[in-house]
């Protein structure tokens, strides 16, 4: 697949693993007995999140990225923030 097929397709493929992503998680919190949850869209990704997850009395932003693995961006840095502790994920 050429470099401008795998542009013209990013979006979609963003949304197909943030669909993905979003009946997983709740797939298994379905089988673990978590009924509290919310999943919440933005509409403009002006905060820099995809997604609000909630479950309980806690609450994630996240951000999806996707790219290929020839793409001059096949590595992106990850970083997980929780509670005010920024760490690399390798």
């Amino acid at each position: 697949m050429s470099t401008a097929t795998h542009s013209l397709d990013s979006g979609l493929r963003e949304k197909i693993i943030e669909h993905l992503f979003v009946g997983d998680l709740l797939r298994c919190l379905w089988r673990r007995g978590v009924r509290d949850i919310e999943v919440l869209r933005a509409e403009v990704d002006r905060a820099g999140c995809d997604i609000v997850l909630a479950v309980g009395d806690v609450t994630r932003h996240v951000q999806f990225k996707a790219s290929y693995r020839d793409a001059k961006t096949a590595r992106v840095l990850e970083l997980l923030m929780l509670e005010g502790v920024t760490q690399r994920i390798p």
